[in-house]
């Protein structure tokens, strides 16, 4: 949703799958959905650069959504509601020793298998060079010097090795034209009622 709010109009098109796809039994974007999103977008852009961004591998963890992390409410909050959740996402239950690691991290990586997945066939299916990367990454239980406890999640402000060290995986492909247009208008979205 902050892409609509923060940067919508810097965009050729923005395709709000958050708000077209969601899977209310899961809680969250599945990345088939993105990717065939995303798909659309290359048929009907074919000369554009896209930006892919895939909720996976953050929670809530698609296979094991007991484990916590609730992004209902944020999602509510953009179409305008309130943020009602109680948000007790898997790395404070973790935290606080709730549920083991080994659970949390097992889920975590289930949901990279399933982006990941969805990203290998995307690539596949684009034209030109795809690279596939993160905004950030995770701490599992890292200690942030010079405080003598264990982090766990991601959150603004910490600047720890396995939060701003991200992949960048480089995939090469047929050549493509890319052309410079304005953006078209996106007629979805009120931006007082966004606010």
């Amino acid at each position: 949703p902050f892409v609509n709010i923060e940067v919508a109009e810097k965009f050729h098109a923005v395709y709000s799958v958050w708000e077209t796809h969601w899977d209310d039994e899961k809680g969250t974007v599945l990345p088939t959905s993105v990717g065939n999103v995303a798909q659309n977008a290359h048929q009907k852009h074919p000369n554009k650069r896209l930006i892919i961004h895939f909720m996976q591998p953050h929670y809530p963890f698609v296979d094991s959504p007991e484990l916590g992390g609730n992004i209902e409410g944020l999602r509510n909050r953009a179409l305008g509601g309130v943020n009602d959740s109680d948000n007790l996402t898997p790395w404070l239950r973790l935290w606080r020793g709730e549920i083991s690691e080994d659970r949390v991290w097992n889920a975590y990586k289930r949901n990279l298998e399933l982006v990941m997945e969805a990203a290998n066939e995307l690539v596949d299916y684009l034209d030109g060079r795809s690279v596939i990367t993160s905004d950030h990454g995770n701490a599992i239980g890292e200690r942030i010097w010079p405080f003598p406890i264990q982090y766990y999640g991601h959150n603004r402000g910490i600047h720890i090795p396995v939060l701003v060290e991200v992949p960048w995986d480089s995939r090469s492909g047929s050549p493509r034209t890319i052309r410079s247009d304005p953006p078209i208008s996106d007629n979805s979205y009120d931006e007082d009622e966004m606010k």
